[in-house]
């Protein structure tokens, strides 16, 4: 009996290593094509934040004892637009994980995400002077605030309120 439950013990301590891994990647900064420090890298599972970490000085970042199976990793770092890599397979023979952030942009054209063309208006960024303050009085133009990087939307939605 003792025999019978070492064997079991032995067989399930096997099994049970044999499904983690860590899961190593290395964060290029698109831009300049350089190590990308202190990105935030979120491991997600079925919707849920299991772990996070940071990159490190050379745009590296590792998560350990990881279990096998697919993940969705999330990058966020300030005001970029966060990057969504899904489908992410955690396996112990698994390579490192290449990862350019953030997403180039794309500019948008003047067609509302729900499809029409008609009540879309520019965006406006900086410091409005009175004839652009008229022309936002009279729904001709949306104040943007300050721009923050060439990604800013360049049109805006009266019907749905919304920014693209």
């Amino acid at each position: 009996m003792r025999k019978l439950l070492f064997t079991l013990f032995s067989l399930f301590s096997i099994t049970a290593s044999a499904q983690t891994a860590n899961l190593k990647g290395h964060v290029t900064y698109r831009e300049e094509k350089s190590d990308f420090v202190g990105a935030c890298i979120f491991l997600i599972k079925e919707g849920k934040v299991i772990t996070d970490c940071l990159t490190d000085k050379n745009g590296n970042f590792e998560f350990k004892d990881i279990r096998d199976g697919s993940y969705t990793l999330r990058l966020k770092y300030r005001d970029f637009k966060e990057k969504l890599v899904p489908n992410v397979v955690v396996t112990a023979s698994m390579k490192n994980l290449e990862i350019v952030y953030p997403d180039p942009c794309i500019q948008a054209d003047k067609i509302c995400p729900y499809g029409h063309k008609d009540n879309i208006i520019p965006i406006v960024y900086g410091m409005p002077g009175a004839e652009t303050m008229k022309k936002a009085d009279k729904g001709l133009v949306h104040l943007g605030g300050c721009i923050v990087s060439d990604c800013d939307p360049r049109w805006y939605c009266k019907t749905h309120e919304i920014s693209f």
